[in-house]
C-alpha cells in the first residue's frame, strides 16, 4: 500500500466513523424489560401543545438539573454513578414519586440560596426533594418577597430570579407527581373503586338531597374521592385524554375522573394509564408493556399521535448534539490538513461538515413541522439558524476555494453557535409557541430571517478575519496569496452582510409600520440593528477610499463580531423596549467574556511587527 492510498483510507475511516456517529442515533433503542420507548412516544398536553412524554421528561429534568442524564450513585455500590435518563426519572416521578423524592435533581447554583438552605457555598450543588424540603418554608417566604418586588415594578436580584425558579421547581415537582395516576400504592385500584361507586354514589348524592335515608359510609366515600379529583382537576398539569377536537385543551386527571360522573364511564385512556402505574409499582414489565400498547391504540390520534413519534425519534437522534460533535472533529481535520496531509484532511473534514449540516437541516425542518412556524421564533432557534446559515456560507467557500478555509470557519460557526444555543436560559420548552410578537405575518418572517442571515455573515466575516490575523502573527514565512485570499473573502462576506443587514432592518420598518404604527422609534433592538449596517459601512468605505491597511480591515471585520453580539443579545439585557421579549438573565458575564477574546484578538493584529514571527510590510 502507496502513502496517497493510506492517506485516503485514513480519510475514509474519519468519514465512515462520523456516518456511524450519526446512524446510531437513527437505530431504534436497545429493548428491555420495560417498553421505555413506546411509554415515552405517548403524546400528552403540556404548556401550549401537544408533545410525547419524553420531551416533557427531558424538558422537566433539564429545567430542574439543566440536564437530560443524571448522574446518580449505584444502589448496589454507592461509591459508583450510574447514568439515570429522564425517562426513567421521570417515570418514577409520575407513577412512584417516592423514589424520585430522593433522587439529587435540583441544581442550585446560587451562593445566597445555598448559605439559606445551610450548605457551603461551592459552586453548584444538587439536592433532592427530600434534602429541600426541610426549607420550604424559607424559600416559599424569600419567593414571595421576590414576587411583591416584580409586581411593583422593582429590579429583581439573581438571587430573587434563582429562589423564585427553586420555588418554581419544586412546585411543579409535586403537580407532577400527582398529574397521571391517584396516589397510593393500587392507582388502578382506585380508578376501579371510582368506575364502581359512580351509579351508587349519585343515587346516595341525590337521595341525601331529597331528605331520603341514605348509606352514610358508601355517601362519605364517594364524597371523599370527588373532592379528591375536584383537587386534581385545579392541580394536575398534563392533559392525559384528547377532546373530541384534537386543538382543544386535554382533560387531565381530575377532569377526566369528574367527565365519568356524566358519562358513567372513566375513561378508558385514565384506566390504562392507572393499570401502568399498579405494573410499575409491583415490577410487572409484562403488565407494563400490556398497558402502553393499549395507550398507544387509545392516544393514536391523527395528527397528535404521529407528531408525538416523529418528536421522540427526533430526541433520539438530537441532531444538533451529534451534529456540535461532527463540527468539532471537522475543524480539528480542517486545522490538521494545514500542517501534513492537507487534501486528504480537507476532504475528512468536508465529509464532516457535510454529515454536520444534513443534521442541522433535519432538526430546522423538524421544527417547522412541529411547531407549525417559521424556523426563527426565538433567540433560540434563532442561533440554530446562524449557525445553519453560517456552515452554508463556509461549504461554499471551501467547495471554490479547497483551502481549508472554508471547511474551518463552517466547523467553528457551526459549533459555536449550538453551543450558544444549548446554554441558553432554558424556560421549559424549546419548541414552545412563539411569542405573539413573533408569529404574526410575512413581513416580520422575512424581516428577522434575513436579519439572522446578516448576523450569520458578520460571523463569519469575523472568523475568516481571525484566521487572517492568527496565520500573519504565528506563520513563520506566511503565503502572501492565501493573505490576499483571506482579505478578499474578507470584503465579500461584509458586503453580504451590509445587504441582508440593511434589508432586514428596512423590512422590519415596515412591519413596525403595521403593527405599531410607526416606522422607527429608536427602540434598543432597532439600534442594534442598525449598528451593524454602519459598521458594515465603515468596514467597506475604509476599503474602498483606501483609509487603512489591511490588517486594520482585519481588525474592523473581528469588531464586527462584537458589535453583532449586542445586537443580538446585549440589547436584550436591557429588558427594556417593545423587543425585550428576548430577555435573558445571567447571560452578561459570557457576553463580555466573548468581548474580551474579541478584544484580544484585534490587540494581536495591532502588535509592533517584531512581536510576530515574520516581518511584516508597511502597507498592505
Amino acid at each position: 500500500m502507496n502513502k496517497s492510498t493510506f492517506k485516503n483510507l485514513v480519510a475514509l475511516l474519519i468519514i465512515f466513523t462520523g456516518a456511524a456517529m450519526v446512524i446510531s442515533g437513527f437505530l431504534p433503542p436497545r429493548r428491555t424489560g420495560y417498553d421505555l420507548a413506546g411509554f415515552g412516544q405517548l403524546p400528552v398536553q403540556f404548556g401550549t401543545r401537544v408533545l410525547p412524554i419524553d420531551s416533557v421528561a427531558r424538558n422537566t429534568l433539564r429545567l430542574f438539573s439543566d440536564r437530560t442524564v443524571l448522574h446518580v450513585a449505584n444502589a448496589i455500590d454507592p461509591s459508583n454513578q450510574v447514568d439515570l435518563p429522564a425517562l426513567p426519572w421521570f417515570l418514577d416521578l409520575v407513577f412512584r414519586p417516592e423514589v424520585a423524592e430522593r433522587v439529587k435533581s435540583f441544581r442550585i447554583d446560587h451562593d445566597e440560596v445555598l448559605g439559606m438552605i445551610g450548605q457551603k457555598q461551592l459552586g453548584s450543588q444538587y439536592f433532592s426533594f427530600l434534602d429541600l424540603s426541610p426549607h420550604f418554608d424559607d424559600i416559599e417566604k424569600a419567593a414571595s418577597a421576590a414576587d411583591k418586588k416584580k409586581e411593583n415594578e422593582e429590579t429583581l436580584s439573581p438571587f430573587d430570579g434563582e429562589i423564585e425558579r427553586l420555588r418554581d421547581n419544586l412546585e411543579l415537582f409535586e403537580q407532577l407527581a400527582q398529574s397521571f395516576v391517584p396516589s397510593g400504592d393500587d392507582p388502578a385500584s382506585d380508578l376501579a373503586l371510582w368506575q364502581s361507586s359512580l351509579k351508587s354514589g349519585a343515587e346516595a348524592v341525590l337521595a341525601k338531597d331529597a331528605g331520603k335515608a341514605v348509606d352514610q359510609n358508601l355517601l362519605d366515600s364517594f364524597t371523599l374521592q370527588a373532592q379528591r379529583y375536584m383537587g386534581l382537576e385545579k392541580d394536575a398539569l398534563v392533559g392525559l385524554v384528547p377532546s373530541a377536537n384534537v386543538e382543544e385543551k386535554w382533560s387531565n386527571l381530575g377532569h377526566g375522573a369528574l367527565e365519568a360522573l356524566r358519562s358513567g364511564q372513566v375513561s378508558p385512556v385514565l384506566r390504562h394509564y392507572g393499570d401502568l402505574g399498579t405494573a410499575l409499582r409491583k415490577d410487572d414489565s409484562a403488565g407494563f408493556n400490556v398497558a402502553v400498547a393499549a395507550l398507544q391504540k387509545d392516544l393514536d390520534v391523527p395528527g397528535a399521535a404521529q407528531r408525538a413519534r416523529f418528536e421522540a425519534f427526533l430526541n433520539r437522534v438530537e441532531p444538533f448534539y451529534r451534529g456540535a460533535e461532527l463540527y468539532v472533529m471537522a475543524f480539528l481535520c480542517a486545522c490538521l490538513g494545514w500542517l501534513a496531509w492537507g487534501p486528504e484532511l480537507r476532504r475528512a473534514a468536508l465529509g464532516l461538515i457535510f454529515l454536520g449540516f444534513a443534521l442541522q437541516l433535519l432538526g430546522l425542518f423538524a421544527r417547522v413541522y412541529l411547531t407549525g412556524y417559521w424556523v426563527v421564533t426565538s433567540l433560540y432557534s434563532s442561533a440554530l439558524f446562524v449557525g445553519f446559515v453560517g456552515v452554508l456560507a463556509g461549504l461554499v467557500i471551501e467547495i471554490f476555494f479547497k483551502r481549508g478555509i472554508g471547511a474551518a470557519v463552517a466547523s467553528a460557526v457551526g459549533f459555536v453557535t449550538l453551543v450558544i444555543a444549548h446554554n441558553l436560559p432554558f424556560s421549559g420548552d424549546d419548541l414552545a409557541r412563539p411569542q405573539a410578537v413573533l408569529a404574526t405575518n410575512l413581513w416580520l418572517s422575512t424581516h428577522v430571517t434575513c436579519i439572522t442571515i446578516g448576523y450569520a455573515a458578520m460571523f463569519v466575516t469575523g472568523a475568516i478575519a481571525i484566521g487572517y490575523i492568527l496565520y500573519r502573527a504565528l506563520a513563520a514565512q506566511p503565503d502572501r496569496a492565501l493573505l490576499r485570499l483571506l482579505a478578499q473573502l474578507v470584503y465579500g462576506t461584509t458586503c453580504f452582510a451590509a445587504l441582508f443587514s440593511f434589508v432586514g432592518t428596512m423590512l422590519g420598518g415596515i412591519w413596525a409600520d403595521q403593527s405599531w404604527g410607526r416606522f422607527w422609534g429608536w427602540d434598543p433592538k432597532e439600534n442594534g440593528a442598525l449598528l451593524i449596517v454602519l459598521w458594515c459601512a465603515i468596514c467597506l468605505h475604509t476599503r474602498w477610499g483606501k483609509l487603512c491597511t489591511e490588517r486594520t480591515q482585519m481588525a474592523l471585520a473581528v469588531g464586527g463580531n462584537t458589535v453583532t453580539a449586542w445586537s443580538w443579545f446585549g440589547v436584550n439585557l436591557l429588558g427594556v423596549g417593545l423587543h425585550s421579549y428576548g430577555f435573558m438573565q445571567g447571560t452578561f458575564v459570557s457576553l463580555i467574556i466573548f468581548w474580551i477574546t474579541q478584544l484580544a484578538i484585534i490587540g494581536l493584529a495591532f502588535m509592533p511587527g517584531r512581536f510576530w514571527k515574520a516581518p511584516q510590510p508597511a502597507v498592505a
